[in-house]
């Protein structure tokens, strides 16, 4: 990120003006060309351009090598993007047929969610839901202690706290998922568990929180219901009312990369 950012502004203030010279040359060989196509896809296409344009007439071959580097990437990024634009499509297309009609009307167990688009999550990426909206999530497998991370951001007057929800999946085989909730429960995996999770590959989660009550559901069966004020484990007598408080932000981050998985991303 710091060699992308330095090369940003390198390009704004001097490349465009003195062309390839030696320090360009020094920057784009040390750049991570595909992390930088993925952190800034913009930049990175209006870098291409350039470079294909002011090489036309250079014979030099580390030059030319350089810049084929940079097409050949823009070429796998357009294909890699738009493939994970098909997977995520596929998955919600699976939802409208018939196969799929039980689970078609699993968020009319909680409020209903008015709007948002789903998305496959991007390893260590943030995503800003409505706080006033359930959390809707797909899972198409088990994956054997890949975590799923909410955080709410918890506020009463000029006071807010930031409380974290995980639960994953322990053993694939049995089924089991354990959870925490931060100041509520021990914050530690498989201690809590998640009752009577549906033992269907394909899995509709709805998370919601309410001002007394954490809810899970999973393809309409409810698998935890918890209950701030009676549920809190010894120890937690002083910051599990924090969960009672009005919840004026939730963030969805991607920790490990759960492969089979979409949010309903509402963009809150």
């Amino acid at each position: 990120n710091i060699i992308g950012n330095c090369l940003m502004t390198y390009i704004s203030f001097n490349l465009k003006c003195k062309g390839l010279d030696e320090n360009s040359l020094y920057m784009l060989r040390k750049l991570d060309v595909q992390k930088f196509c993925r952190t800034f896809p913009s930049q990175f296409e209006e870098l291409t351009n350039y470079l294909v344009t002011v090489s036309k007439e250079c014979e030099c071959t580390e030059v030319k090598s350089l810049v084929e580097n940079f097409v050949r990437e823009r070429s796998t990024g357009v294909s890699s993007s738009s493939q994970e634009e098909l997977e995520v499509e596929e998955i919600v297309a699976d939802l409208e047929d018939s196969d799929y009609e039980e689970y078609k009307d699993v968020a009319n167990q909680t409020e209903k969610i008015e709007s948002g688009t789903w998305i496959q999550p991007e390893c260590y990426t943030d995503y800003s839901l409505l706080p006033g909206d359930p959390v809707q999530l797909i899972t198409t497998d088990n994956e054997l202690q890949k975590e799923i991370v909410l955080w709410y951001t918890l506020s009463r007057e000029e006071k807010s706290d930031e409380k974290g929800f995980l639960m994953r999946c322990e053993n694939i085989h049995t089924n089991q998922w354990s959870y925490a909730i931060d100041g509520c429960t021990v914050c530690s995996n498989n201690t809590q568990f998640l009752n009577n999770v549906p033992a269907d590959k394909f899995k509709n989660w709805i998370i919601t929180k309410t001002s007394t009550h954490l809810k899970v559901v999973c393809n309409k069966v409810t698998v935890l219901n918890f209950n701030f004020a009676t549920d809190y484990s010894p120890g937690m007598e002083s910051t599990h009312q924090i969960w009672s408080r009005r919840c004026n932000k939730v963030v969805f981050y991607q920790y490990l990369g759960y492969k089979n998985l979409l949010l309903l991303n509402t963009g809150g």
